[in-house]
């Protein structure tokens, strides 16, 4: 059912209700593009119609992302996927290879999720550490990295990254103008910003943050405690269980136990 087109309260973090954010989005006039395609505003026709430039931050698992990638594609909205290379889901894991495929399958772009604490503090090492992400991921995924963002910027650490321009880097400060910025972080709405897309005189241009981790639930779960114990804790462990299981398969069936096990019926 799609959601009416003014809200009085912000979405709660369920399949039902991002379904419902983008379709409201679109019923309203919004058209999704790339973070690869910002402009600064005046380079942007001021007549064309509203935009939202759609983004999610993969901070915590890969594990079930695509279910918020397939949502997206039967709307026929384009979204970028910025990926960590530095936490603890491995992109090369073939489950983890399996999403990230999925994800540009359904017609998605990727881009790096650079972790600024781990960085080296020296300029030129720096560039080069950010340099041997991207062609890391590039490989990856099969496809050339454009756009970069960076992870926790909340921690208040210089940005030697933000004005590059042979990235682009949505907080970059040429795109800024008439750019509204909303994001989930922590699972919560920092403000109530995103309400102002539904009301008359509502922003031009949005970069909208999701972390797709946050959604992936059809119940509503409104503690976030509770989400991230019950949701989230399995997906990060996922998995670490498939391979702790198929180990003991191994075990089960290797020769060495069963030589070990007969000399101790011995």
């Amino acid at each position: 059912m799609m959601m009416p087109k003014t809200y009085s309260s912000l979405p709660n973090f369920t399949f039902h209700d991002y379904q419902g954010l983008l379709e409201s989005l679109l019923q309203v006039g919004y058209k999704f593009e790339f973070v690869k395609n910002l402009l600064p505003a005046s380079s942007i026709d001021q007549s064309k119609k509203q935009i939202v430039y759609l983004r999610h931050d993969i901070d915590f698992h890969l594990n079930g992302v695509e279910k918020i990638a397939l949502i997206e594609n039967r709307l026929r909205i384009c979204a970028t996927y910025y990926v960590l290379l530095t936490e603890q889901y491995n992109v090369l894991h073939p489950r983890s290879l399996a999403v990230l495929e999925a994800i540009l399958r359904l017609g998605h772009d990727i881009g790096l999720h650079y972790d600024l604490s781990i960085y080296p503090t020296d300029l030129p090492a720096a560039h080069a550490r950010l340099r041997w992400e991207i062609d890391l991921l590039r490989r990856i995924t099969g496809r050339d990295i454009k756009t970069i963002v960076t992870h926790q910027p909340f921690r208040g650490i210089p940005d030697p990254f933000r004005a590059l321009d042979i990235y682009i880097h949505p907080h970059n400060s040429k795109y800024q103008e008439n750019l509204t910025y909303i994001s989930d972080s922590a699972r919560s709405w920092r403000d109530e910003n995103l309400l102002n897309c539904f009301k008359e005189s509502r922003p031009q241009r949005l970069l909208l943050n999701t972390h797709p981790e946050f959604w992936l639930s059809d119940e509503m779960i409104k503690d976030r405690w509770v989400y991230s114990k019950s949701v989230m804790h399995p997906n990060i462990n996922a998995i670490a269980t498939d391979s702790l299981r198929a180990q003991e398969a191994v075990w089960r069936d290797h020769i060495a136990t069963k030589l070990h096990d007969a000399r101790e019926v011995k």
